[in-house]
């Protein structure tokens, strides 16, 4: 085999035709280096997803609803979540301290400013630090169940899911016992 190679290389036509691909890939690269590409334009903006309670509360009412599917196998159940709070951002500030003493009394200025970030169509928005999800207040649930054990289940199950106590999830369904 490298006696086969070495033929293909002592043919002078071959060594010309290798020699003009590479001249050609280079012309090739040095030419996708002037004309761009169609670009796709890229923005080093970080979209922020925030949310709005009515979302999260929309989501973790569907999670439930996924739960209570998973465990009872009724795909029509009705779930309701009532939220304490909406949510609550913490945003990236400056503090500034002013302490003025004399002999008698002693003064205390502060001056505190958010920091901003423009964003690339120039609009300025606060830099959020923190996002704090609203606190779940109650779940009702309306379902079909099998067994006060299947309602149980799916107590237990909302319960561990969402750092809730007993008191804050109702289930009222009617039960299939045939």
């Amino acid at each position: 085999m490298k006696e086969k190679i070495q033929e293909l290389f002592k043919n002078k036509k071959i060594d010309s035709i290798i020699f003009i691909l590479g001249i050609v890939g280079v012309v090739l690269i040095f030419l996708s280096t002037i004309f761009p590409k169609d670009k796709v334009q890229q923005t080093t903006e970080t979209k922020e997803t925030l949310f709005s309670a009515e979302e999260y509360r929309a989501a973790i009412e569907n999670q439930i609803k996924q739960i209570v599917s998973g465990i009872a196998g009724d795909t029509s159940a009705v779930v309701t979540v009532a939220l304490e709070t909406g949510m609550n951002y913490i945003y990236a500030d400056e503090t500034k301290q002013n302490t003025e003493k004399e002999s008698d009394r002693q003064s205390e200025e502060t001056e505190q400013t958010y920091i901003t970030v423009t964003q690339a169509d120039g609009t300025e928005s606060p830099l959020i630090l923190t996002e704090h999800m609203p606190k779940i207040r109650g779940v009702a649930i309306v379902c079909r169940i099998n067994s006060e054990q299947t309602a149980e289940e799916i107590k237990n199950a909302v319960m561990a899911a969402f750092d809730l106590t007993s008191k804050r999830v109702y289930i009222a369904g009617r039960t299939n016992l045939q």
